[in-house]
């Protein structure tokens, strides 16, 4: 039993840590913002920040992780699977979520890659959890493994290239090209270009 309320000490104390950390880091910044700030903010000492957290880096890249999670939390259905339906959804909140991102915030330097890195990493987890959703239904000829690094790396390139642009597509038209790209494969345009040739 103490075992269990000590579990929910450390759970409340990382939490506190977690949601003062949101605080300073919107007063502040991430590069003006100190570990000493908050603590201070989460009313706790330096050492228990160290016994959650190794720095203030892996603290931002949970942030970011929690971000990408409720943003595709609130576009996509809780029980989405490998469809052209959800793919469809899936693209266009991604390139939401960059156009938020860059539109209105410049990142600092050395946030920009931890954002990105991050936000690679769960697209990646959330398409392979969808193959995996799906494996019943279809027998693929390459690993899940490898077809959700492939699709979530061509929705990610995609996203990021678009949205640190001036537009030159719309959000509509750029969910729709990706979409085609991965949906139907290479294959279908490279036919296309060789037989008008």
């Amino acid at each position: 039993m103490q075992h269990k309320g000590n579990d929910l000490r450390v759970r409340r104390t990382r939490e506190m840590l977690i949601n003062a950390s949101r605080e300073v880091l919107q007063k502040k910044g991430f590069s003006a913002a100190s570990i000493q700030d908050i603590t201070e903010r989460a009313m706790v000492n330096r050492s228990t920040f160290y016994a959650h957290f190794t720095d203030k880096y892996e603290l931002l890249t949970i942030l970011f992780r929690e971000q990408f999670q409720q943003a595709m939390a609130s576009k996509l259905p809780s029980t989405s699977s490998w469809k052209p339906q959800t793919l469809f959804l899936l693209i266009e909140a991604v390139l939401d979520y960059f156009d938020v991102f860059y539109g209105h915030c410049q990142p600092a330097q050395n946030t920009g890659p931890i954002f990105e890195h991050t936000t690679q990493e769960e697209l990646y987890t959330l398409v392979l959890t969808w193959l995996r959703r799906d494996a019943e239904n279809k027998r693929w000829q390459v690993p899940a493994e490898t077809v959700a690094q492939i699709v979530s790396w061509g929705i990610f390139g995609a996203a990021v290239k678009w949205s640190q642009e001036a537009h030159t597509k719309s959000k509509r038209q750029m969910t729709q090209d990706i979409f085609q790209v991965i949906n139907e494969g290479t294959m279908h345009f490279f036919t296309k270009a060789v037989s008008g040739s």
